[in-house]
């Protein structure tokens, strides 16, 4: 199941050169190996593979009371029926859903609007309400199935987190040949 997730969602065969290949060859060799020392120890190979993930911590978000956002964006994004409706989300994979469903766009207003913001923006800012982990942040930025979820999080750091951790999260993405429409 976690060799799924990290199958690189570009290649079908893997390619030496893309970061998402490397990840997904690394990892099976990495429970091939873990598999191996279990095999020898007696460690079950559940133990060894919960070792090789990064560990699940609170993030450090910088401004709580804005999350990064405009005072203006802000406003509009608490009292947007969207946001209200998101309220009722209290689970990480509810909101992923709500992500696949309705987030279209990676503007922060709707469609000839000056005031009714975008889907993105309401979940994004449901998100810092939520108060993700780093392992949640992280497996949207390597979602597979939708940019604009990966796109998410990669606002979520910009917005919400220090400026000295930016490039230790979005270094590894800046060669990121994914493309990307602002809308759909």
């Amino acid at each position: 199941d976690a060799e799924a997730k990290l199958k690189c969602h570009l290649h079908k065969k893997p390619n030496s050169k893309c970061k998402f290949c490397k990840r997904h060859l690394e990892f099976i060799e990495e429970q091939k190996t873990a598999e191996a020392g279990a095999a020898s120890t007696g460690q079950s190979a559940r133990s060894a593979e919960k070792e090789n993930f990064r560990p699940a911590g609170p993030l450090e978000i910088v401004n709580t009371k804005t999350y990064g956002f405009s005072t203006l964006l802000q406003t509009h994004v608490v009292e947007s029926a969207h946001f209200k409706a998101l309220i009722s989300h209290e689970s990480f994979e509810q909101m992923i859903e709500e992500m696949h469903q309705f987030v279209e766009s990676i503007e922060p207003y709707m469609t000839n609007s000056n005031t009714t913001p975008s889907a993105m923006f309401a979940c994004l800012y449901r998100l810092f309400t939520m108060g993700i982990d780093s392992r949640q942040l992280r497996r949207l930025m390597e979602n597979p199935d939708n940019p604009y979820i990966r796109c998410v999080g990669f606002l979520f750091v910009r917005f919400g987190l220090p400026p000295d951790h930016l490039w230790n999260w979005l270094g590894e993405y800046v060669l990121d040949d994914e493309e990307l429409r602002p809308a759909k």
